[in-house]
């Protein structure tokens, strides 16, 4: 609604010429895994920053610039976490049992779907 707000108040509405903006159906992805700090971190706070590199990690994703479909790519998203960092330094040294959407495998969005993060529901062993 803002865009088209926005288009028309700039371009107006000229003769014949029209215009939609439709935005993307939202598919939540959520994450469930079992995440192993490095020694001399502390689990609860690489928790926390996995769960910040996740929703970073899953709402970069976007969309494709063409008609294709877009991917939450499981091993994407594993890397990701495993680059998780606390005050620049890597913090976990492992990730376990990862699963998104209750399943071991890529979450697929058509076109006109974007894939946003939801929980992620980690725990530490």
């Amino acid at each position: 609604t803002q865009a088209t707000t926005a288009i028309n108040s700039i371009y107006g509405r000229s003769a014949g010429v029209s215009f939609a903006c439709i935005g993307p159906t939202l598919i939540t992805v959520n994450a469930v895994a079992t995440i192993t700090a490095l020694p001399g971190f502390v689990s609860s706070d690489v928790i926390a920053a996995a769960t910040a590199q996740y929703d970073a990690f899953v709402n970069a994703i976007g969309l494709n610039p063409d008609t294709t479909p877009t991917v939450c790519s499981l091993a994407k998203c594993y890397a990701a976490l495993l680059q998780t960092q606390i005050n620049g330094q890597l913090c976990v040294a492992d990730v376990q049992g990862l699963t998104l959407n209750g399943s071991a495998e890529d979450v697929t969005a058509d076109f006109a779907y974007q894939l946003v993060a939801g929980s992620a529901s980690f725990t530490s062993p």
